[in-house]
């Protein structure tokens, strides 16, 4: 959209949502001892994605010159669920939640000094919310979740993710400082 000769201005949002199911089941029998059973899968994965984001371009009197800004959010939420009955009593339950929130903004300068020089500069950051912090520490050191409070995480090994907001909230100030 134009908001006049010089600047503009955008808008996207974008969306994907899916569901999928799947049943399964297998009669085994292992003949060196004499074991059978039957094995019973119920698989469910839901996916809702949402994203929106917004840009501006502002093209500055100077030739060459401009100011640009943009704010991008992106949504990921996945659930699998998986229930797996064999040889009773074994039976395996999986629940896999993954909840991703990404923001994401930038500011850009670009100034023309000369006809051969320019000046630019910009800032550009972003933030992720805590699930992503789990799955990090999933890979690299193989942590699992023993206790899932939403806000709140405890892995093996004793580590336990908590967000800033319900920190503030248990511990009863906003006075909260962090030394790198």
């Amino acid at each position: 959209y134009y908001l006049n000769e010089r600047t503009v201005w955008g808008v996207s949002l974008g969306r994907n949502f899916s569901r999928q199911r799947e049943n399964a089941g297998m009669f085994t029998e292992i003949r060196e001892t004499g074991v059978a059973g039957n094995t019973y899968s119920h698989a469910e994965q839901n996916r809702n994605n949402v994203s929106a984001g917004t840009s501006m371009v502002h093209k500055l009197k100077r030739e060459g010159g401009e100011l640009s800004a943009s704010f991008d959010y992106f949504h990921y939420y996945r659930v699998g669920n998986q229930l797996m009955d064999s040889f009773k009593p074994d039976t395996l339950k999986g629940d896999m939640k993954g909840n991703t929130d990404l923001y994401v903004g930038q500011i850009d300068a670009v100034y023309p000094l000369s006809e051969v020089w320019k000046l630019q500069a910009g800032v550009k950051t972003s933030f992720v919310t805590i699930d992503k912090s789990v799955e990090f520490y999933k890979k690299v050191f193989g942590l699992h979740i023993i206790m899932d409070f939403g806000a709140n995480k405890t892995l093996t090994g004793g580590l336990a993710l908590q967000t800033v907001e319900t920190y503030k909230n248990f511990i009863g100030t906003n006075d909260i400082s962090f030394v790198l």
